[in-house]
Parts: structure tokens; C-alpha cells; sequence
């Protein structure tokens, strides 16, 4: 996945950690807490399945995207708008 490479700059800032890097699959794993898991699947070139964990839940919520762009801004917005993420970084793209 073309994605990959600015998830794992985006994920590095943060506590999650890559723990499946394949082509068509990515999982990344929050350091704290192992239950919690950001996953993304391709599915076809079309297809493009996101998972994140619900706050305070043990469940995951699932959606899907027509691009990899799609599905790497919603992670994006996951990981800014989720205080838990221990991200110190400026959610602003630098230009």
C-alpha cells in the first residue's frame, strides 16, 4: 500500500506500533494497551477497509474508502482528535 509510509510517519509520532506490514495489510497496535488496534486492508484497488477502536470499549469500528488517501486522512483525524494518543506533535501539515 502506497499509505504505508505516511502512516508510519504519522503513527510514529504517536504510541502505536506497526505489528503487520504487508502489501495489502497493515496493523498497528497502541504501546499501552495491545487491545487496541488501527487496521487497514485493502480489499481491491476500490476498496480500502479501516478499523479503529471505539473509545472507552473493547469493540472496533469498521468503515471503508474508495482511496487510500480517504482512509489515510479519517486515520489522520483519528489520531489528532483522540487526546490518548500522546501526540505532541502540530496536527497542522507543515508546509
Amino acid at each position: 500500500m502506497m499509505m504505508a509510509n505516511y502512516l508510519e510517519h504519522l503513527l510514529a509520532k504517536t504510541n502505536w506500533g506497526l505489528v503487520i506490514n504487508k502489501e495489502d495489510h497493515l496493523r498497528y497496535v497502541r504501546k499501552t494497551d495491545e487491545t487496541s488496534s488501527i487496521e487497514v486492508v485493502k480489499k481491491s484497488e476500490r476498496q480500502i477497509e479501516v478499523s479503529v477502536p471505539l473509545k472507552n470499549s473493547t469493540i472496533q469500528y469498521r468503515t471503508r474508502f474508495a482511496t487510500e488517501m480517504q482512509a489515510y486522512e479519517y486515520i489522520e483525524d483519528y489520531i489528532y482528535d483522540d487526546p490518548d494518543n500522546n501526540n505532541d506533535s502540530n496536527p497542522v501539515p507543515e508546509q
